[in-house]
């Protein structure tokens, strides 16, 4: 099995969106488990800076 990644740019709320939308695979719900909470973190501390 080949594994080809590539980079693409997303916005936040399109980023989750994609992410919970292949929750139900195993490699998607891996995948989720790990990126999401970083993706919120860092929408938080964002937020926080603007303010």
């Amino acid at each position: 099995m080949e594994f080809h990644l590539s980079v693409i740019k997303l916005s936040y709320k399109d980023a989750c969106a994609l992410y919970r939308f292949y929750e139900n695979n195993k490699l998607g719900c891996l995948l989720a488990r790990r990126e999401v909470p970083v993706l919120e973190e860092a929408e938080r501390i964002l937020k926080k800076s603007v303010d």
